[in-house]
């Protein structure tokens, strides 16, 4: 959709910026000509950022590479397109060529159901598929492994679109990552524990909703309303980071609801009597 290219004066914290441009709608990035400025010091390295899909945020940018890499980059500012990022050092000189490589800024999350294990008879009919608490802001660079971010605040998160009905094969989102890390001084080594170990709201998870019947032949015997939570991350223990360029697969195998009252991803409740 777009490129912003920002030429910094040093490779340091506090080097200022040089030039922006701006390339709406490239039509190709390999030969790409960039209008560079030359330092006072020719010989002096240069930082050069390369950023895709983040609309107008750097428009008319003006400050050091430190406050580069805190920008905040709106989702809305992305027009449903992969944010993209990538950098280089180099000395300008008269047609000088440089190379970058653009790295995704969004993770990749898919989610599927799996029926093979339902028990015989059975039936499991979704209602609602859900992403919640999904970032609304991306960064340019990733933030360091401790940090959490984005800061812990409700409006900077988004619960998306839901799929109502007819819910089945894989869906996936592209979301800014969420980097939560880990509820601290806790030791989850069962995944139906994950739940209760959070380590603050702002988790991204997936909510399914469906009507579970034990006996497909009769619907209205023991039938339930089923809910699962599940919570994407590093692993399916205690881990809530989602990292940009990284990919996370969920799948759910649906089992039957019997013996799992202990599970925290899952909740079972009777099903609401139909509006007459």
């Amino acid at each position: 959709q777009d490129l912003t290219v920002i030429q910094f004066d040093g490779e340091g914290d506090d080097a200022p910026t040089m030039i922006v441009r701006t390339f709406q709608n490239p039509s190709s990035l390999e030969g790409l000509k960039v209008g560079l400025m030359q330092p006072q010091n020719a010989e002096k390295q240069q930082t050069l950022y390369f950023i895709a899909n983040a609309g107008k945020t750097f428009s008319n940018f003006n400050g050091t590479l430190k406050t580069f890499k805190a920008t905040v980059i709106p989702s809305s500012e992305m027009g449903g397109n992969i944010l993209m990022t990538g950098s280089c050092l180099t000395v300008i000189k008269k047609e000088t060529s440089v190379a970058a490589t653009l790295t995704s800024r969004l993770a990749k999350i898919a989610f599927k159901i799996d029926l093979t294990s339902l028990p015989s008879g059975a039936r499991f009919e979704p209602l609602w598929l859900q992403l919640r608490s999904v970032p609304s802001v991306a960064c340019p660079e990733a933030p360091a492994s401790e940090t959490r971010y984005p800061e812990a605040s409700s409006e900077l998160y988004a619960d998306w679109q839901p799929f109502v009905n007819d819910i089945g094969g894989t869906y996936t989102w592209y979301i800014p990552e969420n980097r939560r890390g880990k509820k601290s001084g806790t030791t989850v080594n069962n995944p139906k524990d994950k739940n209760s170990h959070k380590p603050d709201d702002y988790c991204t998870y997936l909510y399914l909703e469906a009507n579970y019947y034990p006996d497909a032949t009769d619907k209205g015997k023991n039938a339930k309303r089923v809910s699962y939570t599940l919570y994407p991350g590093a692993n399916n223990t205690d881990d809530f980071t989602i990292e940009g360029n990284r990919s996370y697969t969920v799948t759910l195998k649906v089992t039957g609801i019997d013996g799992k009252k202990d599970d925290s991803r899952l909740s079972v409740t009777d099903i609401p009597p139909s509006l007459p």
